[in-house]
């Protein structure tokens, strides 16, 4: 569906999906992804709406499957959600797989 996406952007996308309404904190992609808080937050970014520059990507598009919203407990904390056209492809990847 989407060119030039890396192995590691997809395996965010499966971890955020799998959350489902709980999202996950962008620290905890970190603790559990063994990349740094800099790499994680390319992928997100490149998995959001905006990013500022991921490779294959025009200058500002992001692929628009997610979005990292603030803790409501804890400002300095970001949650990534699926927003509805994750949740869309999330679905049809489940049934391609058969879940």
């Amino acid at each position: 569906i989407y060119r030039d996406v890396s192995a590691s952007s997809v395996g965010i996308f499966f971890r955020i999906a799998i959350a489902g309404d709980e999202g996950v904190p962008l620290r905890d992609l970190e603790r559990n992804g063994g990349m740094t808080q800099s790499a994680i937050s390319r992928h997100v970014q490149l998995l959001s709406e905006r990013t500022w520059r991921c490779p294959g990507q025009p200058r500002g598009a992001g692929l628009g499957l997610v979005e990292a919203r603030e803790d409501p407990l804890d400002a300095r904390r970001r949650i990534a959600f699926l927003n509805e056209q994750g949740v869309q492809l999330w679905q049809k990847i489940q049934k391609l797989i058969g879940s």
